[in-house]
């Protein structure tokens, strides 16, 4: 039996986190109903092909302050920029970093990541950032789909592997909470979806 909270929703968006690469998709409730095939598949074009692909690379780059800079396709052009302009040395630059997580035993301690050149940096920034940045393309995207959804009109997936240890789950969802339900109040007790 569906509850008032379940049919609040007038959009449901999914993230894809994947290991090489990662998209996302969205539907409304009213397009679900008419036709449930019915549903905004974002295309992501490399800038070194023009190609466009239903999903994006897994990686994300920083700058030499640790801000975020660039996510997928666009993050590694800029990477490659940089090093063909001998600028990469203090930039941090994740490629396919989401496995890291699957030895993960425990969230009690920092857990850190090295980038492609072996500098360190929060795996909990590296993870939150990615998202933050899925979840703004995603809200910019259903913005020019659809008009006044509110924030709290939205339900998230997001999809982990499930051979993933308690802990890496764990650590998912703290930042999927982080960067999603922070803003607003919302139940998050479903956030994460094993795939």
């Amino acid at each position: 039996m569906a509850t008032s909270k379940q049919n609040s929703y007038l959009l449901v968006a999914a993230i894809d986190f994947g290991t090489t690469y990662s998209g996302y998709a969205f539907s409304t409730r009213y397009d679900f109903q008419r036709n449930p095939t019915n549903t905004f598949l974002k295309q992501w074009v490399d800038p070194t092909s023009s190609m466009m692909y239903n999903k994006t690379s897994t990686c994300i780059l920083f700058t030499k302050d640790k801000k975020f800079s660039k996510f997928g396709f666009e993050a590694e052009a800029k990477y490659m920029d940089l090093i063909l302009d001998k600028e990469q040395k203090d930039w941090f630059f994740f490629r396919r970093f989401k496995m890291s997580l699957y030895d993960l035993q425990s969230i009690d301690k920092e857990v850190y990541l090295e980038d492609e050149t072996g500098k360190p940096m929060p795996a909990f920034v590296v993870f939150t950032e990615s998202l933050r940045y899925m979840k703004q393309s995603l809200l910019d995207d259903a913005k020019n789909q659809q008009t006044d959804i509110k924030l709290q009109e939205i339900k998230w997936i997001i999809t982990v592997p499930a051979i993933w240890s308690d802990p890496a789950k764990s650590f998912m969802r703290r930042a999927a909470v982080e960067v999603i339900c922070k803003i607003y109040l919302n139940d998050c007790s479903e956030i994460i979806a094993n795939k």
